[in-house]
């Protein structure tokens, strides 16, 4: 029989000979119904947080896959809790560990879940609740769980909201414990934070620790580039804008995790003139944007490039109109408009 890290290794290549997301994504279900005939909940659990977490191919599955890979763990790992004897302190132990791991996790996950238009308020919302019972249960704070509405409020275009999660997240923030993220990344989150809500000149004096790199983590500055280069541009600040686009561009074509900076990155080439260098990019990460299960990369990329063809102009409203309908506001539409009328008015 072979081997869980036999078959994970087997898995990751299979997956790494298939081109696009969507194709890989049937695959590792296509698998796990294999193994869920056969009950091999080791194995079930051991793929589940290779989609969850994984690196290489696995960074790029869907946040709905993730989100139900997780959800399946937390309750297999809950119902091995409530099995376990008296007696069997060590193995209830290893499996609160593995609990915890979920409950990082949570953090990671959650905030995607806006990005995808496969999920709706409802499922969004059953998912927010099952991580603020599991930190309740726990006994973590809750600061982490309001710090994610806050993501998911920015990702949806929700002003009112964001200003609303973030003031709970500072209230719980001196709640540190192991479900803390560290002052790099607290940081960086409360630059994306001010640089949606038009706070720009506070935000670039936030990220700028980050960006000299006295402030550091593995995820820095990576993070916050889109949020920059948006409050350097709207404070004028186009030298700027100008030196920091070649670093997140090299910063793109080495790392495939950062390519949902994309659509921001043509978007300025676009606002200071430099056409052609947006054309550039939109021909180089074309088949790419599409092959990857990111719906708000994607609409993102097609705002960007909505001038340069009456047909990327139509795509990007039909997305809009469903990132709209979902999030039950017009931000995007607005920011559609503002887009092409900033264009308009710059040419």
């Amino acid at each position: 029989m072979v081997s869980i890290e036999d078959y994970l290794a087997e898995l990751q290549e299979r997956l790494e000979g298939l081109e696009t997301t969507q194709e890989r994504e049937a695959h590792v279900i296509a698998s796990i119904r294999e193994i869920d005939e056969v009950n091999n909940f080791a194995l079930l659990a051991e793929i589940s947080e290779f989609i969850i977490a994984g690196e290489g191919v696995a960074e790029h599955f869907s946040p709905s896959l993730k989100m139900s890979s997780l959800h399946w763990l937390i309750h297999q790992i809950g119902c091995a809790i409530e099995q376990t004897a008296d007696d069997e302190g060590e193995k209830r132990m290893r499996l609160y560990y593995h609990m915890y791991d979920c409950m990082w996790y949570l953090k990671w996950v959650l905030p995607l879940l806006p990005t995808s238009l496969a999920l709706d308020n409802i499922l969004i919302q059953e998912a927010n609740q099952l991580m603020h019972d599991q930190y309740q249960e726990l006994d973590f704070s809750l600061a982490m769980y309001y710090k994610t509405l806050m993501l998911q409020a920015i990702a949806m275009g929700d002003v009112a909201e964001a200003k609303k999660q973030y003031q709970l997240w500072q209230e719980h923030a001196v709640e540190k414990d192991v479900m803390s993220d560290c002052e790099a990344c607290e940081v960086a989150e409360e630059v994306r934070y001010l640089s949606f809500i038009g706070k720009h000149k506070e935000a670039l004096e936030k990220a700028e620790p980050i960006l000299q790199g006295t402030l550091e983590c593995a995820e820095l500055p990576q993070m916050i580039y889109s949020s920059v280069l948006t409050s350097l541009y709207a404070l004028g600040k186009i030298e700027e804008v100008e030196d920091l686009l070649p670093v997140v561009i090299q910063a793109m074509e080495e790392d495939s995790n950062l390519l949902s900076n994309v659509g921001t990155v043509i978007e300025m080439a676009v606002k200071i003139g430099e056409e052609q260098l947006a054309i550039d990019l939109m021909f180089q990460y074309e088949d790419t944007i599409f092959s990857l299960a990111r719906d708000l990369t994607t609409m993102k990329y097609l705002i960007a490039i909505s001038p340069f063809d009456e047909a990327y102009y139509e795509r990007a409203k039909e997305w809009v109109t469903y990132f709209d309908e979902r999030n039950q506001n017009h931000y995007y539409s607005d920011y559609l408009a503002a887009y092409l009328k900033d264009i308009e008015e710059g040419f």
